[in-house]
């Protein structure tokens, strides 16, 4: 009589490519890493940490077309480019087709969970940032950390589409984002923040200021619970302390 046969396991090995650089959202002398790697066939993780359908600002020194982005982020991943400034209003519209130039700032909203993302095979072209005009308002990419100005002629936007105003003791940005600047010769900034319209929908603007939180700092999120100690929130966002809303450096 003939034994039955099984198969009792199968084994399935993921070789991951060789890198030839980690770019890091908190690193030094970032423009220095990438003008070493500039050149074509490279595979780069980005130490940055994407939470799902929260907005983020970024700016790469590759191109990066549609296929690799819904590839890594989600089929359902949106992402936006700056039209400009008018009327009160900071402009954003999806970009459907083409690809993303390097150096070029964006928005992306993403459809996944995503921990350090690799972008494999593509070229580094561009060591310097870029800048989109806009009329009032530029949108500014940046590779390496960044300290805004604190008297409102720069600003950041948080993951739900808001904008804000850093503080002067708290206006360090992480690499790889972008935040407004106002631009050279127009009027001082007023206490009145733009609002922001992507495609065509205004995002309701909050009067927040930017705060790094301290271990002695007791705060609340927006629904009235009580945050843990260092005020730390497990994606970062809007608190309230003594009353007033801050957003937290923490994500």
């Amino acid at each position: 009589m003939k034994a039955d046969s099984y198969i009792t396991s199968i084994t399935l090995t993921y070789t991951r490519p060789k890198l030839d650089a980690t770019l890091d959202e908190k690193g030094e002398n970032v423009e220095s890493t990438i003008s070493g790697i500039a050149g074509a066939n490279k595979t780069l993780a980005l130490n940055r940490t994407f939470n799902p359908s929260q907005l983020y600002t970024m700016c790469l020194p590759f191109d990066l077309s549609k296929d690799m982005i819904t590839e890594i982020f989600g089929n359902e991943t949106k992402v936006y480019s700056y039209d400009g400034y008018q009327k009160g209003e900071l402009s954003f519209s999806t970009v459907k087709e083409g690809v993303l130039n390097a150096g070029m700032p964006f928005l992306m909203r993403p459809e996944y969970y995503v921990e350090q993302p690799t972008f494999a095979d593509v070229t580094v072209k561009s060591t310097t940032a870029q800048t989109v005009g806009g009329g009032e308002w530029e949108f500014c990419g940046t590779f390496g950390s960044y300290e805004l100005a604190a008297d409102g002629t720069q600003l950041f936007l948080t993951a739900g589409g808001t904008l804000a105003k850093p503080l002067a003791e708290s206006r360090k940005m992480r690499g790889f984002r972008c935040y407004l600047k106002k631009a050279a010769g127009t009027a001082n900034a007023s206490a009145q923040l733009p609002s922001v319209t992507i495609d065509g929908e205004t995002n309701a603007i909050k009067t927040a200021e930017y705060a790094a939180p301290t271990s002695g700092t007791t705060a609340y999120s927006l629904s009235g619970m009580k945050l843990n100690a260092g005020c730390k929130t497990a994606n970062g966002g809007i608190m309230i302390i003594d009353g007033k809303k801050f957003i937290t450096t923490n994500r």
